[in-house]
């Protein structure tokens, strides 16, 4: 079904590669539509990095990009659309991601029994949203983290910069020569 739409449409070019690669899990592109060229998906490392999905991001793209160019704008606009819009929490998201990779078993398994990592934040990362955790859920994530001091500063570092990106994004420039500077604030805040 795919094979047959995809030869109907005359604006669709022959492959040039695909398939069979690892999952990009860094933050997307700091561009992801310059001049007539835009990108989406894993291509943009449009990748909800925690689980690796990029299916939905994708898509999510896609509809902002063909939303850009019906209104007759270009790639640059999806791009500042974009970025200011899902950049944030893909970008946000690997920093959760590499904290959770530096977790030991021992760690993650006393988080999960002591409800740091709550039913409701695991549910929010599994449909890829941010952790926005109930106030009962939050305050149970405390106690569990007074439990385990050692871990409290990490998480609540991991938290805050999560926050500060994804804030961050919201700035994204639409003017293209104002993007290297912004890249070196982004930088800092992600370290």
């Amino acid at each position: 079904m795919l094979d047959r739409f995809v030869c109907q449409q005359p604006w669709i070019g022959a492959k040039i590669s695909g398939g069979g690669r690892a999952i990009p899990l860094a933050p997307p592109l700091l561009r992801v539509g310059q001049g007539q060229v835009a990108v989406v998906g894993d291509a943009a490392c449009q990748v909800f990095s925690p689980h690796g999905s990029g299916v939905a991001q994708g898509m999510l793209a896609a509809h902002v990009l063909a939303k850009s160019l019906a209104k007759g704008r270009n790639a640059e606009d999806y791009n500042a659309v974009w970025q200011r819009r899902y950049g944030g929490h893909l970008a946000g998201a690997v920093a959760f991601r590499r904290f959770s990779q530096s977790l030991s078993v021992d760690e993650l398994s006393d988080m999960i029994e002591r409800k740091v990592l709550s039913p409701p934040m695991v549910r929010n990362s599994l449909i890829q949203r941010p952790p926005r955790p109930p106030k009962r859920a939050l305050l149970r994530s405390g106690r569990g983290m007074v439990r385990r001091p050692q871990l409290a500063p990490r998480m609540l570092s991991m938290l805050a910069r999560m926050k500060l990106i994804q804030e961050f994004y919201r700035l994204y420039p639409r003017n293209a020569a104002k993007i290297p500077q912004w890249a070196r604030q982004l930088a800092r805040l992600a370290r």
